[in-house]
């Protein structure tokens, strides 16, 4: 259900430090507007360092 003319947010979080680990994921299952039953949704993991 994205809008047209969506843009990933990727250049947001790399701007901010944040990397994206290849590999390490999940899923989230959840019914979306209009459908009859959930689905399941692929969730990336974005890491950063911290600085002390």
């Amino acid at each position: 259900m994205r809008p047209s003319g969506y843009v990933p947010l990727d250049r947001f979080w790399q701007n901010r430090g944040f990397k994206k680990i290849p590999g390490m994921q999940t899923t989230f299952s959840w019914k979306d507007i209009g459908d009859s039953e959930e689905k399941k949704k692929r969730m990336t993991f974005w890491l950063k360092e911290l600085s002390d």
